[in-house]
Order: C-alpha cells, then sequence, then structure tokens
C-alpha cells in the first residue's frame, strides 16, 4: 500500500514534465528568439511545440547541447540569454546581423567546443567572454567589427583550437 501512494504522489513530478528541457533552458531559447526578432526569422520556432522540434536545436540527455542558426535572419543584440544552456557544446550564429559586443554570459558555457559568430555586426573586445571557455576546439569570429586589446594573448588561451577563423578584424600581424 505504501507503494502505492509512493508512486501516486511522485508521479505527477515524473510525469508532468512538458517540455524534453529544464524550464530555465526552454526559457532561455524563447529569450533568444524574442530578442533577436524571431518573429522575422528565415525558419521559425513552433513555441507551442517541444524545443527538441525547433529548428537548429539539438538535444541530448535532456539538455540543449548544440544551437545552429547559421544565416536564419537573426538581428539584434548579441543574446545574453545563454547562461543557462551549461551543457551546450556547440553555437553557431554566424550569417546574421547581431550587434553590439559578445555577451559576458557566453564565458558561463564551459563545455563549449564551438563557437561560431563569423559574419555579423559584432563589436568590442570579445576576450574577456571568449577566453574562460577553455574547451574550445572551433573559434570563429571573422568578418565582426572586433578590436583586440592584445591578441596574441587571446590566442595563447586556447592551445586546443583546431580551427581559428579571425578574417577581416583588422589584424596587422598574425599571432604566433
Amino acid at each position: 500500500m505504501n507503494k502505492i501512494l509512493l508512486f501516486l504522489f511522485l508521479s505527477p513530478l515524473c510525469f508532468s514534465q512538458k517540455w524534453s528541457i529544464s524550464f530555465s533552458e526552454r526559457s532561455a531559447l524563447v529569450q533568444l528568439f524574442t530578442a533577436t526578432h524571431g518573429e522575422n526569422w528565415s525558419t521559425k520556432w513552433d513555441l507551442d511545440k517541444d524545443p527538441r522540434y525547433w529548428y537548429g536545436i539539438k538535444i541530448k540527455k535532456g539538455s540543449v547541447s548544440e544551437i545552429n542558426l547559421r544565416g536564419n535572419a537573426l538581428k539584434g543584440n548579441f543574446p545574453s540569454s545563454l547562461s543557462s544552456l551549461t551543457k551546450l557544446e556547440k553555437l553557431d550564429l554566424s550569417s546574421n546581423q547581431l550587434e553590439g559586443e559578445v555577451s559576458s554570459t557566453v564565458s558561463s558555457l564551459g563545455e563549449l567546443t564551438r563557437l561560431d559568430i563569423s559574419n555579423n555586426r559584432l563589436t568590442g573586445d570579445p576576450t574577456s567572454a571568449i577566453v574562460p571557455l577553455s574547451k574550445l576546439q572551433e573559434i570563429s569570429l571573422g568578418n565582426n567589427q572586433f578590436v583586440f586589446s592584445d591578441i596574441e594573448g587571446f590566442v595563447q588561451n586556447f592551445p586546443n583550437v583546431i580551427i581559428l577563423d579571425l578574417a577581416n578584424i583588422g589584424l596587422t600581424a598574425v599571432p604566433q
């Protein structure tokens, strides 16, 4: 009898989750959609559906593992809502119309191995936001309006980098 009561008590907690990811991760994605004018994206999200069906989103073990919204007509400032996505491994927001500085919230994405924010209108020095991402193997920052205070110091922080794209950001020397 006790097992039945325990089951009846716990079953709403176990079976009531509506989405394949946590509420905080879903909220972060909805904020990304809203902040970047999702209603005008090339391929929009149906916010009534589970995020696993949204364009460019991959989910692994109940967490968002990849966001690939390359060339999807995102506009506005770089999204600051991404910090809740702590299991995110790949982030591709390239070839859009994102502006402003890279949000420091990116630095909390410690599992990130691939970051592609190239071909936007981003400004400032992204060093403090990106340097804490020690697992990065691919970094694509080219074709933005970044200004690095110490490009060699930036590059030296990523010993595991396989791909580094710094094209057309006004470098006067190749970093060693």
